[in-house]
C-alpha cells in the first residue's frame, strides 16, 4: 500500500478559525482511501501564502520535506497544485528528493498525477507552476483596478478600522471623533505630543488594535487625510464619500505646528529641558547660559542653576564662567514679569485676536512651498550640467537663506497661537501651571527675545527661593 502525506494550506485567515484546511484534508482523505493509499501524515499550514512575497514560514510544508527525507513518504496528497507550492525552488527540492528518498509522485484531488522521476511528469509540475504564477498575477492586477476604482469613487480600501470611524469607515464614531478633534486642539495649543499621549494612555483610551498609544502613531493619525475627507491611492487623492472629523484649516494648522516644532528642535540640537535654555544670557559676555542640577551633598535636594561656562564639552572656551544664578527663582521672576506684562498691557486679548487671523498663513505655506521647489530645481540643474560647483553652491546658500527666512516668520505665527483654546474657566496664569514645559517655552519665545542676566550687586531674600537680586536681571521683549 502506498504511502501518502495530506498537505493543505490557506492563504490568509485573519480569524484563525476558517474550517478550509480542514476541508482540504477530509477531500484529501477520502481521496486516498479511494485510490488504497496509507495516509501517514496530514500536514497543515494556515493563514501562510506560498507566494515569493511571503516572509512567513510554512512549519507544516517543512515538516513535509524531513518526513520525505526519512523515506516516509511516496505521494504527496493535495487538493490542487497551487496549495503545496507557487515557487520553482520549493518545486526543484521536491525534484532533487525524488531523485535521493521514496517520494515518487505528486498527486491532486482532482486527478492530476505528477511523476518526479520522469521528463514528463516534471515538465508538467513546472508548467503548473507556470500557471499558478500566471494566475496568481492576474489576480494581483484585478485586485488593483479594484482598489484604484475604489479610490477614484472615494470609497474606502478595508484594512484596519481608523480611529473615529466604525468599521466600513463610511460612519463616524462621535465618541472616538471627538478624542480626534481635541487632540488637534490641543496641539494647536501649545501641548507636546509626548503630553498628550500620556494623556490618552492615563484615561484608558487605546487605539483600534486595542494598544496603548505611543508618540508616532499620535502623529501619523492626527495627520491623516482621512479626517479631512481625502481618499489617498499611490499618492493620488480623490474626494471621499466618508464624513469628515477635521477641518482642513484645523489640520493644516496642526501640521504647521508640528513642523514648526520639528524645526526648532533641529535648529537647536535637541529637546530643553529646563525653562530658560537658550532665552537666558550672561551680562558679562552675552554667552547663552548652562543650566544643571547640583547639591551640596546627598543629603540636600537637587537644585537648579544657571552658569555661564568657561569652556564646553570640548575644552573650547565659549564663556567667563562669572556668572551663577539660583534657577527655580530666576525662573519665577522672569515668568511672573511675563504674566504681569500680558495681564496689565491687555496683550494676552489682542495676541488671541491676532492668532485667529489666518489669512496669510497660506501665502507663507505657498511661499515656503514654491521656494522648496527652487531649491531642487537647483539641485536637478548641478546634476545636468547647467551650474558649475560654485554656482550651485552660490545660489544654493541664497536659497536656503530665503527659505530659512521664511520658516522663521512661519514659525513665529505659530507661536503666537500658543495663547488660542485657553479654556474660558481658567486664567492664563492657571494654565500655566497646568501646561507642560514645551507650550511654556512656546510662549516665552513669543514674548522674549532674551533675558540678559548681570552681576548681584546685592543679594536680598527672594520669596522661598533665597537670595536672590532681581536688580540684576533685564527682559529684552519682543512685544
Amino acid at each position: 500500500m502506498p504511502s501518502a502525506a495530506i498537505y493543505s494550506r490557506l492563504s490568509r485567515d485573519r480569524t484563525g478559525l476558517s474550517p478550509n484546511c480542514q476541508i482540504q484534508t477530509e477531500e484529501a482523505r477520502e481521496y486516498a482511501q479511494a485510490q488504497n493509499y496509507e495516509v501517514v501524515a496530514q500536514l497543515a499550514d494556515n493563514d501562510i501564502s506560498a507566494s515569493k512575497y511571503s516572509t512567513k514560514p510554512r512549519p507544516g510544508f517543512n515538516r513535509l520535506i524531513e518526513a520525505i527525507r526519512r523515506g516516509e513518504v511516496e505521494i504527496i496528497l493535495a487538493t490542487e497544485m497551487t496549495r503545496l507550492y507557487r515557487q520553482l525552488p520549493q518545486l526543484l527540492e521536491l525534484i532533487k528528493l525524488a531523485e535521493t528518498t521514496n517520494l515518487k509522485r505528486i498527486e491532486t484531488t482532482e486527478g492530476q498525477v505528477f511523476l518526479l522521476h520522469t521528463g514528463e511528469g516534471i515538465h508538467a509540475a513546472i508548467a503548473s507552476i507556470n500557471n499558478a504564477q500566471l494566475e496568481s498575477r492576474k489576480i494581483s492586477d484585478r485586485g488593483k483596478r479594484k482598489k484604484r476604482a475604489q479610490a477614484k469613487l472615494g470609497l474606502p480600501g478595508g484594512g484596519d478600522r481608523s480611529f473615529g470611524y466604525n468599521w466600513g469607515h463610511m460612519t463616524v464614531n462621535e465618541e472616538e471623533a471627538t478624542v480626534v478633534r481635541e487632540m488637534a486642539a490641543r496641539i494647536l495649543n501649545g501641548e507636546s505630543i509626548s503630553c498628550l499621549t500620556a494623556d490618552l494612555n492615563e484615561r484608558g483610551i487605546k487605539t483600534t488594535r486595542g494598544n496603548a498609544w505611543v508618540r508616532n502613531r499620535l502623529t501619523s493619525m492626527i495627520i491623516n487625510p482621512r479626517y479631512i475627507g481625502i481618499r489617498v491611492h499611490r499618492d493620488e487623492q480623490y474626494p471621499a464619500q466618508w464624513p469628515v472629523i477635521l477641518d482642513k484649516d484645523m489640520q493644516d494648522l496642526v501640521k504647521l505646528e508640528l513642523r514648526s516644532r520639528v524645526a526648532n528642535r533641529e535648529r537647536r540640537g535637541g529637546p530643553r529641558r529646563y525653562l530658560g535654555t537658550g532665552f537666558y544670557v550672561c551680562g558679562r559676555c552675552g554667552n547663552k547660559l548652562h543650566c544643571s542640577q547640583s547639591r551640596r551633598d546627598s543629603s540636600q535636594p537637587l537644585k537648579a542653576t544657571y552658569t555661564c561656562r568657561g569652556k564646553d564639552n570640548h575644552e573650547i572656551r565659549v564663556g567667563c564662567d562669572g556668572i551663577s544664578r539660583n534657577g527655580l527663582a530666576l525662573d519665577d521672576f522672569v515668568v511672573e514679569c511675563m504674566l504681569y506684562r500680558l495681564d496689565s498691557e491687555g496683550l494676552a486679548q489682542t495676541l488671541s485676536v491676532m492668532s485667529e487671523d489666518k489669512s496669510h498663513l497660506g501665502e507663507l505655506m505657498a511661499d515656503i512651498e514654491r521656494r522648496a521647489k527652487k531649491l531642487n530645481d537647483l539641485t536637478d540643474d548641478y546634476a545636468i550640467g547647467l551650474l558649475d560647483r560654485a554656482q550651485y553652491a552660490r545660489a544654493k546658500g541664497i536659497a536656503t537663506d530665503a527659505l530659512e527666512a521664511v520658516q522663521a516668520l512661519l514659525n513665529k505665527e505659530m507661536q503666537s497661537r500658543t495663547i488660542v483654546n485657553i479654556p474660558l474657566a481658567q486664567t492664563l496664569r492657571e494654565t500655566w501651571e497646568t501646561a507642560d514645559l514645551e507650550w511654556r517655552r512656546s510662549l516665552l519665545m513669543m514674548m522674549i527675545d532674551r533675558v540678559i542676566v548681570n552681576p548681584q550687586l546685592k543679594r536680598p531674600v527672594y520669596k522661598d527661593f533665597g537670595r536672590f537680586d532681581p536688580g540684576a536681571v533685564e527682559i529684552v521683549w519682543t512685544i
